[in-house]
């Protein structure tokens, strides 16, 4: 019985040769010579869920890449823009109308920017009751 054409591959993990049939290689399953080699390539590979998605965040909503944020964080001297801590993770503190990215911050300084809803007057208030 014949179940389609058969063609010689390497395998994405252990590059032993192996048939693969055609079909499955156009549909890009025909990578991998065992489903062990699939489970060890993908533990190997896989990426933390929490990199992912700030490099994510990074692209998509700041325009940002990877090295363009550790560019910034470098010229910060890795330093909150506000307070000034010396902070291992900073966060991209931005414009809500504009989309403008404004500076990297520490997690309690953007917290609580986000929190006075980057309301001048509010944190002007804030000030002057600290002062009182």
């Amino acid at each position: 019985m014949n179940r389609g054409k058969k063609e010689k591959t390497i395998c994405k993990y252990c590059n032993e040769e192996f048939d693969c049939l055609l079909i499955k290689k156009r549909q890009g399953k025909g990578l991998f010579c065992s489903i062990i080699c699939y489970h060890y390539w993908r533990t190997k590979n896989k990426e933390d869920k929490k990199i992912q998605a700030k490099r994510h965040q990074l692209r998509y909503k700041y325009g940002l890449s990877e090295k363009d944020f550790n560019l910034k964080c470098e010229q910060q001297e890795n330093r909150c823009k506000i307070c000034g801590k010396f902070e291992q993770t900073l966060y991209v503190d931005h414009c809500h109308e504009t989309g403008k990215i404004r500076g990297l911050l520490c997690s309690n300084c953007n917290t609580g920017l986000g929190m006075f809803k980057d309301n001048i007057n509010n944190l002007l208030n804030a000030v002057e009751y600290l002062k009182g």
